[in-house]
């Protein structure tokens, strides 16, 4: 007789990849979490950090880096923990917004080549420059900028201007 193969479920790609988190301790996702937040906030018709998913993606990237990049993540993580709760009393992610503008002051300083000597400044500068990239390079901002050039597009005047 004939015989018929039982159907397969298919299943969307992305609705199995996201994986588990694997390198940070839950009080340093939670804090990478509010400081995608606060760096990275949505703009203009842009997704913010969390929007695109940063703080997974960059758990995903920082687990498959270096040891010394995996150490200056967890030790400026725990570190922004540790400061907010001695100067604060509470963990990173419930500071409110004046202590979290105090926690993130070193990201106020110059912008210089060399990264910053102090670790904690490092890993401040290092996460804001990830985050940025991340949620710039994310699907979210790529489908954003797609609609903005749609609109933009269908609001054009038939005048032109000339090229100067």
């Amino acid at each position: 007789g004939s015989q018929q193969t039982a159907p397969i479920a298919v299943t969307e790609p992305d609705a199995v990849a996201a994986g588990t988190p694997r390198l940070f301790s839950d009080a340093q996702r939670v804090a990478l979490r509010k400081l995608s937040a606060t760096l990275v906030p949505p703009f203009s018709g842009y997704p913010s950090a969390l929007e695109a998913g940063v703080p997974e993606f960059l758990e995903f990237l920082v687990s498959a880096a270096a040891g010394d990049v995996q150490s200056l993540w967890r030790q400026g993580l725990d570190s922004l923990n540790a400061r907010s709760t001695q100067q604060y009393g509470k963990p990173f992610a419930e500071a409110g917004p004046s202590e979290t503008a105090a926690l993130l002051e070193p990201l106020r300083q110059p912008w210089t080549y060399d990264a910053p000597p102090a670790p904690y400044a490092a890993c401040l500068r290092e996460a804001k420059d990830a985050m940025l990239r991340a949620t710039r390079h994310s699907r979210e901002w790529a489908e954003a900028a797609r609609s903005r050039s749609r609109r933009a597009a269908s609001a054009e005047s038939p005048y032109w201007l000339p090229v100067e």
